[in-house]
């Protein structure tokens, strides 16, 4: 089992035994935006771009330092509508 001492306690928010139905309620996906105007090449405006799909988590560095102006890699949560 594992345990803080083990040193593994700041890894995870929690373990849990596996079941069936253990299931997470959401998804990561890393989305490719393209053709975002310069004038809305900032995370404002792309979070409302992408919210209606999903949830901003985190921007590739070369979208946030705008490194490449062609696509932006977005990785956003999406809800888990499984089985």
């Amino acid at each position: 089992m594992l345990n803080e001492e083990d040193g593994w306690g700041d890894l995870f928010y929690s373990v849990d035994k596996w079941n069936p139905k253990l299931r997470p309620g959401y998804r990561l996906t890393w989305l490719q935006c393209w053709g975002i105007p310069l004038v809305a090449w900032d995370m404002h405006h792309i979070k409302q771009i992408v919210s209606g799909i999903g949830e901003v988590v985190d921007a590739d560095d070369s979208v946030e330092e705008r490194r490449k102006l062609d696509v932006a890699r977005i990785l956003i949560k999406t809800p888990w509508k499984g089985e």
